[in-house]
């Protein structure tokens, strides 16, 4: 199933691939898992590996759902860039970080002066690092990359445009 997501995933409908592997079943967490690990996230820095994902499927909007698919994009990270971060968990909660960061700085219902600021997001990561702090700077350039460019969830797939 994995494969087929994988290779015919630019004609499905990415709301309904994420709902389906974001659910809890056992199955659809082995899909999860395997999809993830058929990217490649090598040397690529954290947002630009989300951004990759996105282009394939829409994170759902249950925070449950999200977490499962986060842990799986994590451990695979993780695995094709061990020395980057300190362990998978830094890799999953920094994702699930960075995505509601990208949805704070990108929803326009939020007022400007809602909006998440630097310092906010720093203090938010504090002690994620096993008890430790995430470098600054790298929160800092997290921060920037995401305020520039918005991690953005296609819509334009075929399947979305026929049956909405």
């Amino acid at each position: 199933m994995a494969q087929f997501i994988f290779e015919h995933g630019q004609q499905l409908n990415k709301k309904k691939i994420g709902e389906f592997i974001g659910k809890g079943e056992i199955y659809n967490q082995q899909v999860c898992g395997a999809l993830m690990y058929k990217y490649d996230f090598s040397e690529m820095f954290l947002d630009n590996a989300i951004r990759v994902c996105m282009e394939h499927f829409r994170l759902p909007v249950e925070a449950q759902q999200i977490d499962r698919i986060l842990e799986k994009f994590a451990n695979s990270y993780h695995r094709q860039n061990p020395t980057v971060f300190s362990g998978e968990d830094l890799v999953h909660i920094l994702s699930f970080s960075i995505m509601m960061l990208n949805t704070d700085l990108h929803n326009q219902a939020i007022a400007p002066a809602k909006k998440m600021t630097l310092a906010d997001f720093i203090k938010n990561n504090r002690g994620i690092n096993k008890g430790k702090d995430v470098p600054t700077t790298l929160l800092e350039t997290l921060y920037l990359r995401i305020k520039e460019n918005e991690i953005r969830m296609n819509d334009n797939d075929v399947m979305q445009q026929m049956f909405g």
